[in-house]
């Protein structure tokens, strides 16, 4: 792996996790057989991801100055993650959510993010951009997203989306920092936009609000690479 380091940007939570025989479709109260908790969001698991592989990462993220935050970056000191770039906010709660997972791997997630939580980007060190090997933001802090992607593109440095799902102006708004214009459906009859990451096309997926039907398409595009990530914790 590069020696040169991967900055990842977005969404910073602490996950509880409980694994379940079934997930009711109504009121109750259930036991789990498994209880799991831990630093997860999607720019996060990537963060721990990449160290796991060997490769130097920092995380720029916002966290609240509680107990859930300290737990958090403990967690990714462990991993090997760097958190000089994560912010912790006084009279701010840090992300949490909880997650059902039963046996057949169906989940039901269930994210909280402080009205509070800053979405300020002056303190980021956009700085260390240029010694970056690649940069990752997901959709969760879409102004520090902007100001990555700006920077990175300016410098030639790859840049990579984690799009999950996003409303569809947010989404417009990051393609456009990204320099790659695509053609996405009316907005007046779309709820959201499903980016599929990045590979010689993009690839997105849409619901129509009116009949439910989910439709698929893509844009031919060189320069780009797909990667289809699976995150059962990310938010």
């Amino acid at each position: 792996m590069s020696e040169k380091h991967i900055i990842c940007l977005g969404s910073a939570l602490w996950d509880t996790i409980f694994r379940v025989d079934h997930i009711p479709p109504h009121g109750g109260k259930i036991l789990p057989t498994v209880a799991l908790q831990g630093a997860s969001g999607m720019a996060t698991v990537a963060a721990v991801s990449i160290a796991r592989l060997g490769g130097r990462v920092s995380l720029w993220s916002r966290i609240g100055d509680d107990h859930t935050g300290q737990m958090f970056i403990e967690d990714l000191a462990r991993e090997g993650v760097s958190t000089v770039g994560v912010r912790q906010l006084p009279n701010v709660r840090t992300p949490f959510s909880t997650i059902l997972v039963d046996k057949h791997g169906e989940r039901l997630v269930v994210p909280y993010f402080d009205p509070a939580l800053d979405t300020d980007t002056r303190w980021l060190p956009l700085h260390e951009i240029a010694g970056a090997g690649a940069v990752l933001c997901d959709m969760r802090w879409l102004q520090g997203a902007e100001q990555l992607f700006s920077h990175a593109r300016r410098l030639g440095i790859p840049t990579i989306l984690d799009a999950d799902v996003a409303p569809v102006d947010d989404l417009r708004a990051v393609i456009v920092v990204l320099q790659r214009p695509w053609r996405l459906p009316d907005a007046s009859r779309r709820r959201v936009i499903r980016a599929r990451y990045i590979a010689n096309y993009h690839s997105a997926s849409y619901q129509d609000e009116f009949t439910g039907r989910l439709h698929r398409f893509r844009i031919e595009k060189k320069g780009v690479e797909e990667a289809r990530t699976e995150n059962a914790g990310g938010q």
